[in-house]
């Protein structure tokens, strides 16, 4: 059977190349499928992150900001600041398989990031050439080196890794727009996603997603598509505005500024590095992946020449200049231009526009795979089997762990993990709410310690299980529900007196007395920043909730004008379409009367 045929077949049959891709992103990921990951940066705060999200959603919280349990049960505000997309797709496994490890569950979940980011590029490939170089395309897309080995391996950056499904994506519909295609919508849902997914790659990728709207419009002037271009990522900005408002404008209330402490400062991180010893040797191989990516990308450019392709080398100007564009912005010459626009400064590290490399490569490599397969069938199984053993000769050079079975070292590590998860469930610093001090407190705080123990000890230990801490003599209080927006209490009190709950004050909690309507201040320990309430005397049910900060209200106010723009434009394209169905019907009527 030739590939030509075998195209014909997955042309028609579309779910087998899907199919095939599923199997290559489980091949692919079978160590941490059978065994979990082994290390990661990260991995521990993902793994943490998707044990309290899943959590909270199977408890029918649909979008879990405070995470409960978190900080030695003290709470945290993690979700009003990293974004949530990614944990909605790791908590499915969780919610369909509840009995099983989180460390699993995490697993599962990354694997099917690989295996869709795979697929959304196999959509954007094979609408414009036939399903044999799209699915090659797709296959090496899934396992370039930043995505897989960097930000899967090293890394675990969950997030990062998730927004590779959404950038051929829009480049898809932003293509489709141009060509004049309805795809404001798709633009619009697609872009969102991604502000949904991954903020600093977001950021990054638009830089990009500018130039290459600007070498379009170049091509063939349109205001039509500028028009619809900047409407649909308008719309896309409006859709996530349900995070990133909260994200952006609540920063006043945690330690935003561990985020950018001197460890995470640009300057550190540009090529070559110098002053990131910890991290050299990582930093040594990034660069290495980068270079072969690089390398695999002037193999394309080389094809196109020597084949005469006119068509390939006019579609990888822009590739080229992203690559360019994008080496050159993880160089120290492009330093200036860190100082001096805010924004990227926010991004931490200059080495996150590699995902722009990936990009242009995996694209590269399509061109090239569809000239190869237009002229020799044989030739193109060649060099796909180059490209993709140089890509896995360069995981596997990385130790990424392609053992089936765990080391002692990797043991260690899962054991490690299972303790943070179980025992205190620690937060990243930059999450903790800003009235705590981050501190040590003094030894002899006698308000924390009537909570059974402390909320942190010196080696942030086991988690307490006290909840509120209250002069006894002045009467009881019980517990009557605990849930992550929703504390009540079962108050008996002869005198008022003052209460200590342990969950870490943020200002949209909200005390009242339940059938009263009447509301009590709230504030925090000066120190810890748990929660302190003046409860008056008597019998009564106290209740703290959860409420909605303004920049809530206005991140969910934006989100509702976006969907109600997207079902206005939905609707209105339906009307449209079946007008002129009915006027070419009645046309059609007329020139046969």
């Amino acid at each position: 059977m030739t590939l030509k045929k075998l195209s014909t077949i997955f042309a028609q049959y579309p779910l087998l190349p899907n199919l095939l891709i599923v199997l290559v992103a489980l091949f692919s990921c079978a160590s941490i499928l059978l065994h979990g990951a082994f290390g990661g940066y990260d991995l521990e705060f993902h793994l943490i992150w998707v044990k309290h999200f899943t959590a909270q959603l199977a408890q029918g919280e649909l979008y879990p900001r405070w995470l409960m349990d978190m900080n030695f049960g003290a709470g945290s505000p993690t979700f009003y600041y990293y974004p949530p997309l990614a944990y909605y797709i790791t908590a499915i496994p969780g919610l369909l398989f509840p009995w099983i490890e989180v460390i699993t569950q995490h697993a599962i979940g990354e694997t099917a990031i690989i295996a869709l980011s795979g697929m959304a590029f196999y959509h954007y490939a094979q609408r414009r050439f036939a399903a044999i170089p799209a699915l090659l395309a797709s296959l090496i897309y899934m396992i370039l080196p930043y995505h897989f080995e960097y930000d899967l391996w090293t890394r675990q950056d969950l997030s990062e890794i998730a927004n590779y499904i959404w950038l051929p994506l829009v480049i898809d519909y932003t293509e489709r727009l141009f060509d004049g295609e309805e795809a404001l919508i798709g633009l619009a849902i697609v872009y969102g996603c991604m502000m949904l997914t991954h903020l600093p790659t977001t950021l990054l990728f638009s830089l990009g997603l500018a130039g290459y709207v600007l070498v379009l419009t170049c091509m063939k002037p349109s205001w039509r598509f500028l028009a619809h271009f900047s409407t649909a990522i308008a719309i896309g900005i409006l859709l996530a505005g349900t995070y990133w408002i909260p994200a952006v404008f609540c920063l006043k209330y945690i330690h935003a500024e561990e985020w950018w402490a001197p460890f995470y400062d640009f300057r550190r991180w540009f090529f070559p590095l110098v002053d990131a010893p910890q991290l050299n040797s990582d930093s040594q191989r990034l660069f290495d992946m980068l270079c072969l990516t690089t390398v695999i990308f002037a193999l394309c450019w080389l094809n196109a020449l020597c084949w005469r392709s006119p068509e390939a080398i006019k579609k990888l100007w822009p590739c080229l200049a992203l690559v360019v564009v994008s080496w050159f912005f993880m160089s120290s010459w492009s330093r200036i231009l860190w100082e001096v626009l805010p924004l990227l400064s926010k991004v931490q590290f200059p080495w996150r526009i590699a995902v722009g490399i990936d990009l242009a490569t995996a694209i590269a490599v399509l061109l090239m795979m569809n000239n190869l397969y237009l002229q020799h069938d044989k030739l193109t199984i060649l060099v796909a089997a180059v490209v993709i053993s140089l890509l896995l000769y360069s995981l596997a050079t990385a130790h990424i762990g392609f053992s089936l079975v765990p080391d002692d070292a990797g043991k260690n590590v899962h054991k490690l993990y299972r303790e943070a998860l179980f025992m205190n469930s620690e937060d990243a610093s930059p999450h903790i709410p800003r009235w705590n001090n981050l501190a040590q407190v003094d030894e002899n705080d006698k308000t924390i310690e009537m909570l059974g123990q402390k909320v942190y000890d010196k080696s942030h230990g086991d988690i307490t299980t006290g909840n509120v801490a209250y002069v006894e003599r002045n009467g009881s209080i019980t517990v009557s529900t605990w849930a992550p927006d929703r504390i009540l209490l079962d108050i008996d009190l002869q005198n008022p007196t003052p209460l200590t709950v342990r969950q870490l004050y943020f200002p949209n909690w909200r005390a009242s007395v339940v059938g009263s309507g009447s509301t009590l201040k709230i504030a925090p320990v000066a120190g810890w920043g748990l929660i302190r309430i003046i409860a008056p005397a008597g019998k009564y049910q106290l209740q703290l909730k959860m409420g909605h900060l303004k920049e809530e209200l206005i991140g969910a106010a934006m989100s509702g004008l976006a969907l109600l723009l997207l079902s206005g434009r939905a609707v209105w394209m339906r009307w449209r379409h079946q007008a002129r169905k009915t006027a070419a019907t009645f046309d059609k009527s007329i020139s046969e009367n």
